[in-house]
């Protein structure tokens, strides 16, 4: 459940990466997130109710913190909505994903940790992209591209039992 979760995240970081690079346009990348925000809230959700220990809370938790990232961005791209909100949403998402990076440093598994680290520092990047700056798209725009690299290796090495 965790790998196809990381794999669809990895799908929207790319197309969320072009359309920082202006190689995609804002309806179609509204679209993308709005979909893959859909998808990832009922694959969460149901990882969720069926698995109630602390970890599976914990990443069911990160997973809704993106899903509702992806909603909320898909929409501002699609009706062309100031998205600084959004940028405000980030800055308390990048802290959960940090806590829940200490987490699971702490008690877990120090590749899950430094996941949710590399998320955290992604979500306060687009904080200040969206709040901050614009000078910072081009950062946040390899910064997706880099992280979407990391996570289809991991997802690969999930698939594959390597893990």
């Amino acid at each position: 459940m965790g790998a196809i979760i990381l794999l669809l995240a990895v799908y929207v970081f790319f197309v969320n990466a072009m359309y920082l690079a202006g190689k995609a346009d804002a309806k179609g990348t509204g679209a993308a997130n709005i979909l893959v925000g859909i998808i990832m809230g009922i694959v969460a959700l149901y990882f969720g109710f069926t698995n109630t220990d602390l970890v599976s809370l914990t990443i069911c938790s990160l997973s809704l913190s993106f899903t509702l990232f992806y909603l909320l961005l898909g929409w501002g791209l699609v009706r062309n909505h100031d998205l600084k909100e959004v940028g405000y949403y980030s800055l308390y998402a990048g802290g959960w994903c940090l806590l829940c990076s200490g987490y699971f440093f702490a008690s877990i598994d120090w590749r899950f940790g430094g996941l949710a680290a590399l998320w955290g520092v992604l979500f306060l990047s687009v904080y200040g992209l969206l709040v901050v700056g614009k000078l910072w798209a081009r950062f946040v725009s390899w910064l997706l591209v880099g992280e979407s690299l990391v996570m289809l290796a991991v997802v690969f090495l999930m698939v594959t039992g390597a893990w």
